[in-house]
């Protein structure tokens, strides 16, 4: 009975820990839905990072949509200010020109001194949904 209650656990943290471990596709999610972030459809760049933590094809917008996908790797962080893109997904905090406007936390590791089983997965901020500045608002 003890191995099955230790299989039930560890099961039930392997779970809690794969909720958090796709951030980029929370967040590309929430860029298409939630029109606090993204008033109206635009240009979108997607970096590596938020690639590799759940952004893929299968999210996109369809065609005639008014959602476009940029994803042009290596870019330094400078070159999004003079690019024609309305929204970044990507992990950085800061970009010039642009505002963060949402964050969605990744997985962060175990707390193993938690007092509850709700404190054990830890997360930190991984990917942030970034909106460009008009010029009235620079």
């Amino acid at each position: 009975f003890g191995m099955l209650c230790a299989s039930a656990a560890l099961v039930c943290v392997f779970t809690a820990a794969s909720a958090v471990n796709y951030p980029g596709g929370v967040a590309f999610s929430r860029l298409h839905h939630d029109r606090t972030i993204a008033p109206v459809p635009g240009v979108v760049h997607i970096d590596v990072p938020a690639k590799m933590t759940g952004v893929s094809l299968f999210g996109e917008a369809p065609p005639g949509s008014g959602w476009t996908y940029a994803k042009k790797e290596e870019l330094p962080i400078e070159a999004f200010e003079s690019m024609d893109v309305d929204y970044l997904v990507n992990a950085y905090d800061y970009v010039p020109g642009y505002e963060a406007v949402h964050v969605v936390n990744g997985y962060g590791g175990l707390n193993l001194r938690a007092k509850s089983p709700l404190e054990l997965i830890k997360t930190k901020p991984e990917i942030y949904i970034h909106r460009k500045k008009r010029v009235t608002e620079v």
